[in-house]
């Protein structure tokens, strides 16, 4: 061994040397060049059995006991196992800066204890062939937990070149009622929760995002939910080109929905579909032809108030011929099949139709019935109403077409004709048939299909009903004239109109009128009477019988007036053609002809202020009789005898009858009975007198 330090040296002289001051050149194996057994652990780099204020240099292994404190950098040119515990600085103040490849796995000594970084301290990027996160079953932690903090980068950044195979595969079947993926974005604002974006201009078939349930047992599950406390639930902004279906629903179900909205909304809109281009398609298809006792579109709304199961509003301003809502049963052989049915269990109205706002015409609210017949004839049908009980449990007749209103053609249709005749149908006991018709002409025939005038009643007319009667009032064709039946006062009033008296005509359709034919009749009669037999023949009558045969220069009429005892009523008096009354003779010759007796009212408790007569000779002597002749024939021709009611009038006024104007117009010739029997009374005093006298 040498030295270039002597003995003798001093410390400080040895300790400023600038070479080796020890060289050891032992052969191999030999041990114990330097020992020292001082066996204090080094607290710095100024404390323990060796302290150097430069580097150590060592060419070969070296094997360290216990802990290794470095101060300054550590720098490996080989290999470095270590085979305890290694600890890498302070995490406050120290770096650990890798410049090689870790050729070996990375595994902690504690499970799910210790991390790679902080919240504070993040590494940049990992880059690596294959992620694999394996969970411990009591981790009680997220198996892959990303927290980014970045506000304007991406958390998870997947840049993928799959072309055959999936860019994310995500198996969990073991979850149950958690959730396999658990999106949470309660700040959004104008973004996206979960964002797919495909420019592929491929024509193949595909989907962008596909969710499917693919055991048949699970009936309650649900492939896609989606819950909006506000805002839209879902939105599908569609710009195909193509023509495809913005959404398309391939149901293979046979028992249950193919699609439902269940919805707690009170003002707003369940189902929305809003077509702002030009449209010349369709805006909601439905075909299920193979349909048969099914629904094709279904609706309850139990809670409805004012609002309205189905609302369709078109606010175009266009002229041209279109359908709002058209219905269309278009196979002639379907005889059974109802178009539109309406059935409302309450008493409100089955169907309203609306018009608009306007006056006259143009607000009111339009039904049309038409046929798709192109060449009408007479008896066509154009349109037809129809009622019915067809859920009568009585079935037979009493579930046949009750009563019926259909527009009927009245000729063959052209150009200048569409004349069309309504046909009023109802029924008793079978298919409802014609009852009422109203011709194109304005006629309306009751019984009878060809109705002769404006009103042609074939059968009987009640108006009200026993007890309970109403006014029926007939106007003429001069203001003021009618004829009414006033319920009120039971009476039948035929008015004429001013300055005219009222007129009812009975008349004969005889043609050919000969002496005794009969022109016209009223009877009397109380065909209601419970005694029945005579009390309820005719009590009376009055007739127009002619009294010659008729001619251009001849109607000869007499009035016959009949009355009953215990018979249908007989002649009593007849009034004829020259004026003559007979009373008890059906041929009067004079003015008043009675067969029998005539007898005039005369009894005392009928008379007031009786007192006698006197004086009448003098008044009977003044009294001159006439034989005269009637200027009309009519009042009794020629050779009569009476006397002039102007004289009489000043001689005897009582026994004068005298016109409104108080003229003298006639002589009531039964008075002079009583005055000329007063007279010869008087008269025959004078006599006696005259005899006594005499004697």
């Amino acid at each position: 061994m040498t030295a270039n330090v002597a003995l003798t040296d001093t410390f400080d002289q040895w300790r400023v040397k600038t070479n080796e001051v020890v060289v050891m050149t032992q052969t191999d194996g030999m041990s114990n060049f330097i020992k020292i057994l001082d066996t204090t652990n080094s607290t710095s780099n100024t404390t323990g059995s060796i302290i150097t204020a430069g580097g150590i240099g060592i060419a070969k292994s070296a094997v360290i006991g216990e802990h290794l404190r470095v101060h300054g950098n550590v720098i490996t040119d080989g290999d470095t196992t270590i085979s305890g515990n290694l600890v890498f600085g302070d995490a406050a103040t120290d770096q650990v800066t890798f410049t090689a490849d870790i050729n070996s796995s990375v595994i902690p000594n504690a499970n799910v204890t210790f991390n790679l970084g902080n919240t504070t301290m993040l590494w940049a990027n990992t880059f690596t062939g294959h992620v694999g996160i394996t969970q411990k079953s009591d981790a009680g932690k997220a198996a892959l937990s990303v927290t980014s903090s970045d506000t304007d980068q991406i958390a998870v950044d997947i840049d993928a070149s799959q072309v055959d195979a999936d860019v994310l595969d995500i198996a969990a079947d073991s979850v149950t009622t958690a959730k396999v993926i658990d999106i949470t974005a309660d700040a959004l604002t104008t973004g996206g929760a979960l964002y797919i974006d495909c420019d592929s201009s491929s024509t193949g078939t595909r989907s962008l995002a596909t969710i499917i349930t693919n055991h048949a047992s699970a009936t309650g599950a649900t492939a896609l939910t989606l819950q909006a406390d506000a805002g839209r639930a879902l939105f599908i902004d569609s710009n195909l080109a193509a023509g495809g279906y913005a959404i398309e629903v391939d149901s293979e179900q046979t028992t249950t929905n193919v699609a439902k909205i269940a919805s707690i909304a009170t003002s707003g809109t369940v189902l929305e579909v809003s077509q702002a281009g030009v449209m010349t398609g369709k805006v909601i298809d439905i075909t299920a032809d193979a349909a048969t006792t099914g629904t094709g579109i279904n609706m309850s709304m139990d809670a409805l108030t004012t609002g309205s199961a189905l609302a369709i509003a078109s606010d175009s301003s266009s002229t041209s011929t279109r359908n709002i809502a058209s219905i269309i049963q278009d196979h002639a052989s379907a005889t059974g099949a109802t178009a539109l049915h309406v059935q409302n269990d309450s008493t409100g109205m089955g169907i309203d139709i609306r018009g608009g706002i306007g006056t006259g015409a143009t607000g009111a609210g339009k039904l049309r019935l038409s046929t798709a017949e192109t060449s009408v004839v007479d008896g066509d049908v154009l349109g037809m109403i129809q009622f019915m009980a067809p859920l009568e449990a009585g079935g037979t007749d009493a579930i046949l077409v009750a009563a019926c209103i259909q527009a009927e053609a009245d000729d063959t249709f052209a150009a200048d004709n569409n004349a069309t005749e309504l046909v009023f149908k109802t029924a008793a006991s079978e298919a409802a048939t014609e009852k009422m018709r109203l011709c194109s002409d304005g006629k309306v025939g009751i019984g009878i299909a060809t109705p002769a005038s404006l009103l042609d009643v074939r059968g009987t007319v009640q108006v009200g009903v026993d007890d309970t009667g109403h006014d029926v009032k007939f106007f003429g064709a001069t203001a003021g004239a009618y004829m009414e039946w006033d319920e009120s006062d039971d009476e039948l009033e035929i008015r004429g109109p001013v300055a005219t008296p009222g007129k009812l005509l009975l008349s004969t359709a005889e043609a050919s009128v000969v002496d005794g034919n009969k022109l016209g009749q009223i009877d009397f009669q109380a065909p209601l009477d419970s005694a029945g037999t005579d009390a309820i023949l005719v009590g009376a009558s009055i007739w127009a019988e002619a009294d010659d045969t008729f001619a251009a220069d001849n109607n000869s009429t007499e009035l016959v007036f009949a009355v009953g005892a215990s018979e249908t009523a007989a002649e009593k008096m007849r009034l004829d053609h020259d004026g003559n009354l007979g009373i008890g003779t059906a041929t009067p010759s004079a003015k008043l002809e009675v067969s029998g007796t005539i007898t005039e009212t005369s009894m005392r408790e009928t008379k007031t202020n009786i007192e006698n007569m006197g004086n009448m000779l003098p008044a009977v002597l003044q009294m001159q009789g006439v034989k005269f002749d009637w200027k009309e024939d009519s009042y009794g021709g020629k050779d009569n005898f009476g006397f002039i009611a102007e004289d009489m009038q000043e001689i005897l006024p009582e026994v004068v009858t005298c016109s409104n104007e108080g003229k003298a117009a006639g002589i009531q010739y039964s008075k002079l009975t009583a005055v000329l029997v007063e007279a010869i009374k008087e008269q025959q005093i004078q006599i006696d007198e005259l005899k006594s006298k005499l004697n």
